[in-house]
C-alpha cells in the first residue's frame, strides 16, 4: 500500500449527477504507467494489453498486482520472476474531447485526474497459457517486516508498549512512528519465545488493535481505527454517492451475539486468576490466553471487541469510475443508500482495481469506522 502523493485538506462529493460533470466524466479515459527493472513498459504493453488488477490490502496482506497480456503472435519474452515492477493507475480525458483548459477539482467533484503511483512489487509467477495465447505476470509488494524473522528468547517486564517497539526498531537499524497514545500504554509481562521480532510485533498489535508494518526504513506502529496512511499522515473522507457505484452489497453479522470480551490476568494480590471485561459480561467472548496483570487483559480485550464490533457491518461498492486515490483505512461517507447505510461512517480494508477494454472500475471493502474509546472493566472470576 503507498501513500497518495498529496492529501486534500478535504475532498468535495464525487457526484456524476450534474450535466456538466455527466459530460466530463463520458470523456474520462483510463491510463496506466507499468515499468519492469526500471524501463517503462508501457508503451509495448498498451496494444496488449488485456486486463490489469491490483489488490490493495490493510496490514497483514502484501499488496498484489496481476497483469495480463496478448501473445497472439508469439512475439512477446517470457520475464523473469525477481523482477521488480512498479505500477500507476488513473484518468485522463480524452485528447480533443475535453474543455481547451484543464477542469478544476470542483468541476470534477473532487474526482482525480493523471496518474497515481500504486506501489513497487516484485514479480513472483509468470504464466503462459492459450489459445490465445496469453502471458500473466503475478506481483507481490515487498513485506520489509517479514525481513526481521530471526528467532529470539526474550522477556518485556514492566515497560510500555513504546520502549518495546522503540528498543526492537534499533535493534534493526529502524526509524520508529508510533502512536503517541500506544507508545504510553504499560506492558506488565510479555514474552518472546523462539519468536522473530515479525512475530511479535505483530502479536503486539494485536492485542493494541494496532497494524503493524515497515515503509522507506521506518517502523510503523498504528491504531487500526485511525485513518492515517502507513506512514502516518491523516486521510481525510472521500464521500460516495449512489450514483457513482455500480454495484453495492452490505451485510450484518451478530459474529455469534457477543456483548463482550473477557480476558483473564493472575491476580497476584488476591492469588488467584481473575478477569476484566471489555463491553458486556453476559455472552462476552472469552480469550485463551492468561495475561500477566489487568492492564495486559483490559488490553487485549478492548482490542478483540473493537475487531468484533469492526466486523459486524460490511459494505462492499464497485465504482464504475475507479478512484486510484482510495487506499485502506481511508474513511468514507455515502450517500443514496438505505438510512442506516448513508449514517454510518465507514473505513476502507481493501481494494482491487480493475482495468481492461471494459474500463477502470474499482471494489471497495468497507468495515464500520470505530469511534475511540470502549468501556472496560474489572469483573471477578466466579470461580
Amino acid at each position: 500500500m503507498s501513500d497518495i502523493s498529496e492529501i486534500r485538506a478535504t475532498l468535495p462529493t464525487a457526484s456524476t449527477t450534474g450535466s456538466s460533470n455527466r459530460r466530463l466524466f463520458l470523456q474520462l479515459t483510463p491510463i496506466w504507467r507499468v515499468t519492469v527493472k526500471g524501463q517503462d513498459v508501457s508503451d509495448r504493453f498498451a496494444p496488449r494489453l488485456v486486463s490489469l488488477n491490483i489488490t490493495d490490502n490493510r496490514d497483514g496482506e502484501a499488496d498484489e498486482v496481476e497483469i495480463v497480456i496478448s501473445d497472439h503472435d508469439g512475439a512477446v519474452e517470457l520475464p523473469e520472476t525477481g523482477d521488480p515492477m512498479t505500477v500507476a493507475i488513473g484518468w485522463q480525458l480524452s485528447p480533443g474531447s475535453g474543455p481547451y483548459r484543464a477542469p478544476t477539482a470542483d468541476e470534477m467533484g473532487g474526482f482525480p485526474l493523471g496518474l497515481v503511483d500504486k506501489g513497487s512489487y516484485t514479480i513472483q509467477a509468470v504464466e503462459y497459457s492459450g489459445a490465445p495465447d496469453t502471458i500473466t505476470l503475478r506481483g507481490r509488494a515487498a513485506n520489509m517486516l517479514d525481513e526481521l524473522r530471526t528467532l529470539k528468547d526474550r522477556s518485556w517486564h514492566k515497560t510500555t508498549v513504546g520502549a518495546i517497539v522503540q528498543s526492537i526498531g534499533a535493534q534493526n537499524k529502524l526509524k520508529v512512528n508510533i502512536d503517541k497514545e500506544i507508545a504510553a500504554r504499560k506492558i506488565g509481562h510479555a514474552d518472546q519465545a523462539q519468536e522473530s521480532d515479525a512475530s511479535f510485533l505483530r502479536r503486539l498489535g494485536r492485542q493494541m488493535d494496532c497494524l503493524c508494518n515497515i515503509k522507506n526504513g521506518t517502523l510503523l506502529f498504528s491504531q487500526a481505527r485511525k485513518a492515517r496512511t502507513p506512514s502516518g499522515k491523516e486521510l481525510p473522507p472521500v464521500t460516495i454517492t449512489r450514483d457513482a457505484g455500480d454495484q453495492h452489497r452490505w451485510a450484518r453479522s451478530d459474529r455469534d451475539s457477543y456483548s463482550g470480551v473477557k480476558a483473564f490476568y493472575n491476580n497476584i494480590k488476591r492469588g488467584t486468576r481473575s478477569s476484566v471485561v471489555a463491553g458486556i459480561s453476559g455472552r462476552a467472548k472469552t480469550l485463551r490466553q492468561t495475561y500477566a496483570n489487568e492492564a495486559d487483559a483490559l488490553a487485549a480485550a478492548r482490542a478483540e471487541w473493537l475487531r468484533i464490533q469492526r466486523g459486524i457491518y460490511s459494505f462492499d461498492i464497485t465504482l464504475a469510475y475507479g478512484r486510484a486515490d482510495v487506499m485502506p483505512q481511508r474513511p468514507v461517507i455515502v450517500s443514496g443508500w438505505k438510512k442506516q447505510i448513508d449514517e454510518t461512517v465507514w473505513m476502507v480494508t481493501a481494494v482491487r482495481h480493475s482495468l481492461s477494454s471494459s474500463g477502470y472500475t474499482s471494489q471497495l471493502t468497507l468495515e464500520t469506522q470505530q469511534s475511540d474509546g470502549v468501556d472496560g472493566g474489572d469483573e471477578a472470576d466466579p470461580n
